[in-house]
């Protein structure tokens, strides 16, 4: 999601031809590591690895070692931390978040985990904010009705707060702002009588308060899915990939100037 910098054209190439891995690559905010999860040789379950960004073939670095799913890792913007999600034990099927020192000079490095769900219950789909003081994710309790929080990481479910609900709808943070104000978020509408899925684009600010999400739809053809919106480093602008002239499966990116309603 923050492939959009100045020193990208170095890196931005190398990063697809890492084959074979499963999980969303993401470059830490100094542009020194990509951070993926991929299955270890021969093992069951997922792990988070990193290696250089600039020489994407070298060897990769092995951060996290557990017998489940490890995932949607995500370097705090100090550099510090590392934030990811796991569905190990004690109940399963759940996923809870984590954070684990990113330095690997730091010893005893031992994942901390952060969130304390019910069983059957979802973390997903995480974010720093810029001053790496909060984390925000999805959480899921059904397959839809998905909620949107902000935590402490180290003042754990006491700091919990809500920033969305989403009333029969899918809805998961993409991007924070530069100045930390904003969430740009996917959304999910099912359309009952197209019979299919709708995804649109929006965003909410980052405060606390159940907040309904404010519609941000480009003036492109009715009917065209829009996801990954992220924001441009000088928070002036919205980069988003759409459907063309609503034909499913045909793509392109776009920018937007992000003039919020405050």
């Amino acid at each position: 999601k923050r492939y959009i910098r100045d020193s990208f054209p170095s890196i931005f190439s190398p990063i697809y031809f890492l084959g074979g891995f499963d999980g969303l690559p993401v470059i830490s905010y100094n542009d020194e590591w990509l951070i993926y999860s991929g299955y270890p040789p021969n093992e069951s379950g997922r792990d988070i690895y990193r290696v250089k960004a600039e020489n994407p073939e070298g060897e990769p670095e092995w951060l996290t070692f557990f017998d489940h799913t490890n995932c949607w890792g995500r370097i705090s913007p100090d550099g510090e931390w590392l934030a990811f999600i796991s569905d190990r034990m004690p109940h399963f099927p759940s996923s809870e978040i984590y954070i684990m020192h990113f330095k690997p000079e730091v010893p005893e490095n031992t994942p901390n985990r952060v969130t304390y769900h019910l069983e059957g219950q979802y973390c997903w789909n995480l974010l720093w904010s810029p001053d790496a003081k909060w984390l925000f994710y999805t959480y899921s309790a059904y397959i839809i009705d998905d909620t949107i929080y902000k935590i402490n990481p180290w003042e754990g479910m006491e700091s919990q707060e809500t920033i969305t609900i989403a009333d029969g709808e899918m809805v998961f943070p993409t991007d924070i702002s530069p100045d930390g104000r904003w969430i740009a978020v996917n959304y999910y509408i099912y359309d009952y009588e197209e019979k299919k899925l709708q995804c649109y684009i929006g965003y909410i600010s980052s405060e606390a308060g159940e907040q309904e999400i404010k519609e941000f739809f480009p003036p492109l053809e009715e009917g065209c899915n829009c996801w990954d919106a992220s924001f441009s480093p000088d928070g002036e602008w919205i980069a988003f990939v759409s459907e063309m002239e609503n034909v499913e499966g045909e793509t392109d990116i776009f920018i937007y100037p992000f003039e919020p309603d405050e």
